[in-house]
């Protein structure tokens, strides 16, 4: 587990910093932005090591974020369909 807390303010935090550094990786090395428009690249371009942790620590913190505001009962009864 990347993320150790539950509290949904520091995992915003965890979410909102490394959205940036991200941000900021593809902005300084001339990579698009990633975009679900139909212009948007496919596929996360190659990245250091950082910048991969970095997008697993914002994932791991994004799905803990939609896990808390949904609860445990919906999280338990939507499992398997839901991640």
């Amino acid at each position: 587990m990347l993320v150790e807390t539950e509290d949904l303010e520091q995992l915003a935090e965890t979410c909102l910093s490394t959205a940036k550094t991200i941000k900021q990786y593809l902005a300084s090395n001339g990579l698009p932005q990633m975009s679900f428009d139909q212009n948007g690249p496919p596929v996360f371009p190659d990245a250091t090591k950082e910048i991969q942790f970095a997008r697993l620590t914002l994932q791991e913190a994004a799905q803990r974020l939609v896990d808390l505001t949904a609860g445990p009962e919906e999280v338990v009864a939507t499992g398997p369909y839901y991640k």
